[in-house]
């Protein structure tokens, strides 16, 4: 029974990481798709005033791109290990409060349990 409250825990941080990290990555290749599409079907001339910003960007597309998926990656992995990080928190007051007795039993709420499908 222990074994499978651990794997459960385990399995919906996990889960809940990799969705979010997934959608993350889905949105921003279909913004990517989305910029490249518009900016395709537009004349370019070089004195509009977003040629530059555009030019720039044309150029340096896949640096821009791997750029923000690092930036966004990293926020997502700082999210989820606060995550971890509190839960961690709760369980060790739990555990000090049932060590010296102030409490008799805990339950704990695991915090991405709103988004799971189960």
């Amino acid at each position: 029974m222990e074994g499978d409250v651990r794997q459960k825990v385990a399995k919906q941080l996990v889960k809940g990481y990799l969705v979010h990290m997934l959608v993350y990555i889905v949105a921003v290749l279909a913004l990517l798709g989305i910029a490249y599409w518009w900016c395709n079907s537009q004349i370019w001339y070089s004195w509009d005033e977003l040629y530059p910003l555009v030019h720039w960007l044309h150029i340096n597309v896949v640096a821009v791109f791997l750029g923000v998926m690092l930036i966004g990656c990293v926020a997502i992995t700082c999210v989820h290990f606060y995550q971890m990080a509190r839960m961690l928190e709760l369980v060790t007051t739990a555990v000090d409060d049932l060590y010296s007795n102030r409490i008799n039993s805990v339950k704990l709420r695991l915090p991405c349990r709103r988004w799971s499908a189960s």
